[in-house]
């Protein structure tokens, strides 16, 4: 049975020199769209490029006709037209018996036709940058970690390879967690599958080094994740340090040994819309840094106690 997920992209210029009561209603504009159920974006392409700054993008599927008008009758657009038709199509996509998968959510990123394709290497590694791994590893994870290494002289640790079963009321552990969403074995009707199943982990735990300084913990990190010939590394915390001319520096090294970093937005529940200031500055435009938040299971951004930033014109 073939797994569909079709999407229009409609493409809008808008008219330039607006004035500020039709820039405030561009804005409202902007929003109302948004909210439509299945717009899963509404962002302008290429920011901080001057000839393409009033050039926009709108993903969505059956409100893409509504989405047109709306744009249409707004009278501030020089130009409208669709662009493609974007989406995910496969004739045999793959099911696991992983109790706790939730299906909304494989089938927004296309997990399923994914897997037809590849369900990751054992050969390759995912570097995962986080804390809280849990010495005694969960089952699901039972020789998925290739390696692990503690901050500070990055030796090898060892330990988080664990064979034997966590304690009795041992807490799940932000590491943990993180390490099973990209490699939980599938297929063993325990839990779920990680994104990536078939993948190995290499863990660098930033906590141990004990300085207090978190950006610079996390900074070593990824710099020796990187040298360790890492070609993913996966950061799922807010990691800022002050955006400079050395941050950016910094992150044009990395991904010039080959490695692809992705980045979460953070949990603070800031609406970038139409901020000109934004969280990862000059990093988000790099080939090779993914800067990723959340939605729920509309696409639209997840609404809780630890939400997602969201709404970055510029990336995500």
């Amino acid at each position: 049975m073939a797994q569909t997920v079709s999407d229009t992209v409609i493409i809008a210029w808008k008219k330039k020199n607006l004035t500020t009561q039709q820039e405030t209603l561009f804005d409202t504009l902007q929003l109302q769209i948004y909210n439509l159920n299945d717009v899963r974006y509404f962002k302008k392409v290429t920011p901080g490029y001057t000839a393409w700054n009033n050039y926009y993008h709108i993903r969505c599927s059956a409100s893409a006709d509504t989405v047109f008008g709306i744009l249409g009758k707004s009278g501030l657009f020089d130009t409208i037209y669709y662009d493609k038709k974007v989406g995910v199509e496969c004739s045999n996509p793959v099911a696991t018996n992983d109790p706790l998968n939730n299906t909304y959510v494989n089938d927004m990123l296309g997990l399923p036709c994914a897997w037809s394709l590849t369900t990751g290497n054992p050969n390759h590694t995912v570097g995962l940058i986080d804390s809280d791994f849990q010495q005694n590893l969960h089952s699901d994870l039972w020789g998925k970690v290739n390696d692990s290494y503690e901050t500070g002289d990055f030796t090898s640790g060892g330990y988080y390879k664990g064979s034997v079963p966590p304690a009795p009321g041992t807490d799940s552990y932000h590491g943990l967690v993180m390490s099973g969403i990209i490699a939980a074995i599938a297929g063993n009707s325990l839990g779920l599958c990680g994104a990536a199943y078939n993948t190995k982990l290499n863990l660098y735990d930033y906590s141990t080094a004990g300085s207090g300084n978190y950006h610079s913990e996390v900074t070593s990190a990824l710099n020796f994740a990187a040298q360790n010939g890492e070609k993913v590394v996966n950061i799922s915390l807010r990691y800022c340090a002050g955006e400079n001319e050395d941050f950016v520096s910094f992150h044009n090294w990395v991904v010039n040994q080959g490695t692809t970093v992705v980045y979460s937005a953070g949990n603070e529940r800031e609406d970038y819309l139409g901020e000109t200031s934004l969280m990862y500055e000059g990093v988000y435009e790099i080939p090779g840094i993914i800067i990723v938040s959340s939605v729920n299971e509309d696409n639209k951004t997840y609404i809780g106690a630890n939400n997602s930033n969201y709404r970055c014109n510029r990336h995500f």
